[in-house]
C-alpha cells in the first residue's frame, strides 16, 4: 500500500511539471529541500511521538504511510519529466535548424522500419550530422526527424540514410496538433518530399534487429494464410501494421468506435 501512494506521488510530480514547466535547476533544488525534510521527520519523528503521547492516538486513525516522502517523490517525478524535455536551445540539437528556409543535407540511421502509407512512406530518422548546401563543413547533431517520402519506399531498421532537404518544424492544424503528438516520441523536426534521398544498408541493435525481423516474416505468413482483406486487417490486429487496411474498413471502425481494436496496443 505505501508503494502505491509513493508511485502516485511520482505520477503526480511528473503532470505537475508537465503543466508547470519549472527548469531542471529549480526541482533540482525542491528535491534537496524535501529530501531534507524527509531526514528531518525521520529522525525527530521518534522523539516527537515520546514528547506528545496524544499525536500517537491521532497518528493511529490514519493510513500508515510514510507521508513525509510524498513530497520527495513528487518533486522526483517532476525532475523525471524535466530531465526528459530536450534543450530546444541546444546548438548541436537537429530542431535548431527548422525553419531556416534553406535545404540541407541531413546524415543518420532509421530507427524503426519505413512506415508504407496509400500515397508516401514515412521514415524516423536519428540524425547525426547535418551539413547546409551552400556550406562544405558536417556539423554534428543529436535528435529524431520524421521524413515524409513522396512514394513506396522499403527500408529497414538501421539503414543508414542521407537526405537533402528543408528541415521545419511539425505542422498543426485546427483540430490536431501534430506537433504535439510527435513531441511526445521526440520527434522535433520534420522534413517533408526530400529532393534527394540515399540509403545505404547498416547495422543496428541486434535485439532489435530480430524484433523487426520477426515482425516482418510474421506479417509475410500472415498475407500467405489469409486473403484481402482478412490478412491486412489480421496484419493490423496483431502486428499493428495498418498500411494495407482499406480506407473503407478503417472508417467502418472509426465509426462504429471499434477503431482501439485494429492497433496492436488495442
Amino acid at each position: 500500500m505505501p508503494l502505491f501512494w509513493l508511485c502516485l506521488s511520482f505520477l503526480l510530480g511528473i503532470l505537475v511539471a508537465s503543466g508547470l514547466k519549472l527548469s531542471l535547476e529549480v526541482w533540482a533544488i525542491l528535491v534537496g529541500i524535501c529530501l531534507i525534510f524527509a531526514l528531518v521527520v525521520y529522525l525527530i519523528r521518534p522523539r516527537l511521538l515520546a514528547w506528545r503521547p496524544n499525536l500517537v492516538a491521532w497518528l493511529q486513525r490514519l493510513p500508515p504511510l510514510p507521508y513525509y516522502l510524498l513530497p520527495l517523490f513528487l518533486t522526483l517525478g517532476g525532475t523525471r519529466f524535466s530531465l526528459s524535455q530536450p534543450n530546444l536551445e541546444a546548438n548541436d540539437f537537429i530542431a535548431r535548424y527548422n525553419d531556416l528556409g534553406q535545404e540541407a543535407w541531413i546524415q543518420g540511421s532509421l530507427v524503426e522500419p519505413s512506415d508504407q502509407r496509400n500515397t508516401y512512406t514515412l521514415l524516423k530518422v536519428k540524425a547525426t550530422a547535418i551539413q547546409h548546401v551552400e556550406d562544405s563543413v558536417w556539423h554534428p547533431v543529436y535528435g529524431l526527424v520524421l521524413v515524409r517520402v513522396n512514394q513506396y519506399l522499403d527500408a529497414l531498421y538501421a539503414d543508414q540514410v542521407m537526405i537533402r532537404g528543408e528541415l521545419e518544424s511539425p505542422p498543426n492544424t485546427d483540430d490536431f496538433s501534430y506537433r504535439e503528438y510527435l513531441a511526445r516520441q521526440n520527434v522535433y523536426s520534420f522534413l517533408s518530399d526530400p529532393s534527394d534521398l540515399k540509403l545505404t544498408p547498416g547495422k543496428g541493435n541486434p535485439f532489435w534487429v530480430a524484433i523487426y525481423s520477426f515482425k516482418h516474416k510474421a506479417q509475410r505468413v500472415v498475407s500467405q494464410l489469409w486473403p484481402e482483406p482478412e490478412s491486412s486487417l489480421f496484419a493490423g490486429i496483431l502486428l499493428g501494421v495498418e498500411t494495407g487496411i482499406s480506407k473503407e474498413t478503417l472508417k467502418a471502425f472509426q465509426d462504429t468506435g471499434t477503431a482501439h481494436i485494429i492497433a496492436i496496443s488495442g
